[in-house]
């Protein structure tokens, strides 16, 4: 049921937020097999034995992203990040994380934040990481806060 609540939203905010508690999970050893479950649900969104149809969500969502639509640019940059239906590739999802997170996307700043928090295709920055975090959180993004905290918690950054 979930995932065909997910699927009748996966172009509007409601799977950035989706993408943002992903983000978030994987970041926290203590929460592995919600991460897990999260990463296999969210992979199912994207994922299919046609590997045609893996690329026509690549290319659509690439187009949407051409035309400046800055949500499928964010997730488009989640899809490299993970590499669901495209090649995993840190520096595209970088690229277009950086620029969601530039427009005040906080699920972008938030993977931006991962990106810096386990030195993924950047140095390990935790300043940095605390600062994305801490411009999604004052964006209302409920999980760059919680990343937030628990940075504080721990003595991070």
């Amino acid at each position: 049921m979930l995932n065909k609540i997910i699927l009748s939203f996966k172009h509007n905010a409601v799977l950035g937020v989706f993408i943002s508690l992903l983000t978030i999970v994987s970041g926290c050893a203590a929460y592995n097999s919600i991460y897990e479950s999260f990463t296999s649900m969210l992979a199912s969104l994207f994922s299919t034995d046609d590997v045609n149809k893996q690329n026509e969500e690549a290319i659509q969502y690439q187009k949407l992203c051409e035309q400046d639509d800055l949500n499928a640019c964010a997730i488009l940059g989640f899809m490299y990040y993970k590499g669901y239906g495209v090649e995993r590739n840190l520096t595209k999802a970088f690229e277009l994380s950086k620029n969601g997170c530039d427009n005040n996307i906080g699920g972008s700043c938030i993977i931006l934040g991962d990106m810096y928090l386990n030195g993924e295709n950047v140095s390990r920055d935790l300043t940095a990481a605390k600062n994305l975090f801490k411009k999604a959180c004052d964006q209302n993004e409920g999980y760059g806060c919680s990343m937030l905290g628990a940075m504080y918690y721990q003595g991070l950054g």
